[in-house]
């Protein structure tokens, strides 16, 4: 168990084990016990009539009678002979059936108390094995009713007696003699396998359902946990100097197969890196690319990517993002006409921007938006607005950009949460 939990979300879990547990076999016990339409269809199933010399409708009104009886809703009359030892064994019943039934609605009662408790962060869920507790009661049940289930299987006979004498002990009235307590005809032993065989059956389901919920709700867990530790937009840089050459081992065979399709060393590494930043970051979460070749998660975190000649550049955001580094040096003056229109070698020059700098911005705004380059990038006008904030086609973005040795990083997001620096990986 995880020391990060309190004794108190120890003792809720635990008793979530158990409360699982109650709630998979009361409640499928209760539906037999309870609802008469349960009996009706094995009235003919179980040839009843023929066995028991009782009329279709005879045995429907008695059996009806009896679970009236059982939940405290007549006296017991169902028109059919019975002792009165045989009478009372069915007034030894009446606990049971209210028992199973404060069970159920306890439990129930207990897991809806439990889950709001969780919702509004008084009590935390306890995880462990990758699961939460309440779904080892699951586990329990399963195992404790695929046990019994094998018993009753081999031999019913000595589990239906064994079943009598722990729940009535010291009593033999359950011992009917079926010419004088002529009730037992309509409920031969063969219904009572039927409804064991359903309670177990209904019960090792609720039980598996319990299971995948909280395979779901540990799936779940991990996507909140990713989301909540990217409240503001990240940047990682990381070098291809601390690579080894068994570090290619540690992707799987069609991410080596990509990394080896570059013909140079250099950007093979620069691949490589790239590849292990995503393991390490993004986990299990799978990889998408839009229209442009962008890179996105499916789920609420957003990443970009950006590397040169050493470094390798991972942007993580919960909204669009786009990272770009350049190395810091002079530019010539085509380049720099080719890839800035007036206006923006205008601002340019107002914000007292080098080109690098403002090149690093234009780059990191365009793979935000998902687009790239796709036309002259003079063509694509970025204007700065202020220090964390530019305008491009009408809308607001907002960037911040660092000097890392001799290079420039810059990130842009539809998100205020910049990051005030950039971390080593």
């Amino acid at each position: 168990m995880q020391k990060k939990y309190r004794l108190i979300d120890i003792l809720f879990g635990v008793i979530s084990i158990f409360a699982v547990m109650m709630f998979a076999i009361s409640f499928s016990a209760f539906i037999p016990c309870f609802f008469k339409g349960f009996y009706t269809p094995w009235i003919n199933w179980l040839n009843i009539p023929e066995s028991s010399h009782f009329t279709y409708e005879r045995i429907v009104n008695g059996y009806s009678n009896i679970i009236d009886f059982l939940w405290k809703r007549s006296d017991f009359n169902p028109g059919i002979p019975m002792s009165e030892s045989g009478i009372d064994h069915f007034r030894d019943c009446i606990p049971l059936f209210w028992m199973q039934l404060w069970f159920m609605l306890s439990s129930t009662l207990y897991l809806l108390i439990y889950h709001i408790l969780i919702k509004v962060n008084k009590v935390k869920r306890v995880y462990f094995l990758r699961l939460p507790l309440y779904s080892f009661g699951g586990f329990l049940t399963i195992i404790s009713l695929a046990a019994i289930g094998i018993f009753a299987a081999i031999d019913f006979d000595t589990l239906f007696v064994l079943f009598h004498k722990v729940f009535f002990p010291g009593k033999s009235n359950w011992v009917f003699d079926p010419n004088v307590d002529q009730v037992i005809r309509i409920l031969p032993e063969t219904y009572f396998l039927v409804c064991a065989v359903f309670i177990i059956g209904l019960s090792i389901l609720i039980s598996v359902l319990s299971i995948v919920i909280g395979i779901v709700d540990y799936k779940n867990k991990k996507e909140r946990e990713f989301v909540s530790s990217f409240y503001s937009t990240i940047l990682m840089v990381d070098s291809i100097d601390r690579l080894t050459p068994k570090s290619i081992k540690k992707l799987k065979r069609k991410d080596r197969e990509k990394v080896l399709s570059y013909k140079n060393e250099n950007d093979q590494k620069l691949s490589l890196l790239a590849r292990l930043l995503e393991k390490e970051y993004l986990g299990n979460h799978k990889i998408g690319y839009n229209e442009q070749n962008k890179p996105i998660l499916k789920g609420p975190i957003q990443y970009n990517l950006s590397h040169k000649e050493r470094y390798v550049v991972i942007g993580l955001s919960s909204s669009l993002i786009g990272v770009d580094i350049e190395k810091n040096k002079e530019l010539d003056n085509s380049f720099i006409e080719f890839s800035f229109s007036k206006d923006e070698i205008k601002n340019m020059e107002v914000m007292g921007y080098s080109p690098v700098k403002m090149w690093t911005i234009k780059e990191a705004l365009l793979k935000c938006v998902g687009t790239g380059i796709i036309k002259k990038p003079n063509q694509e006008v970025v204007i700065i607005k202020s220090e964390n904030s530019l305008l491009y086609q009408n809308e607001t973005y907002f960037f911040a950009s660092f000097n890392y040795g001799d290079y420039i990083i810059s990130v842009v997001s539809k998100d205020n949460n910049l990051p005030s620096e950039v971390k080593h990986a």
